[in-house]
């Protein structure tokens, strides 16, 4: 009986013995799943942080944005202008250059009629 006995309690100081290890184990493995998770939690920090700024970077990109698009805009209305403008022009050139063409007829034929004459006094 006291070999039975000294064998449980051997038996039972062994699996303490584990016991005591896997306790240990478990407790090295919670400290490196707290480290882990505090690594975890400050890199979401940085990354909530490079959220913000390119959130604000993509605001302020959006207004210059606008504001070029309204130039644009802008300088596409003054071109309209422009080009209606050169339209009336040509317009009036085509007209001036018609109104001119009978008078260099006209001008061609004085020259002739001087020349004759020219021709006549001599």
């Amino acid at each position: 009986m006291s070999l039975k006995s000294k064998a449980e309690l051997q038996l039972t100081n062994n699996k303490l013995v584990d016991l005591g290890t896997e306790i240990d184990q478990l407790k090295r493995q919670v400290v490196d799943k707290e480290k882990q998770l505090e690594l975890q939690k400050q890199e979401e920090r940085d990354l909530q942080e490079k959220i913000t700024k390119k959130g604000s970077e993509i605001l302020e990109r959006d207004t210059m944005i606008g504001d070029k698009e309204k130039k644009i805009y802008s300088l596409k209305k003054k071109t309209q202008e422009l080009e209606k403008f050169k339209f009336v022009l040509d317009y009036k050139i085509k007209e001036l250059k018609r109104d001119i063409h009978p008078r260099g007829m006209e001008i061609t034929r004085l020259k002739k009629e001087t020349n004759d004459m020219d021709k006549n006094l001599r």
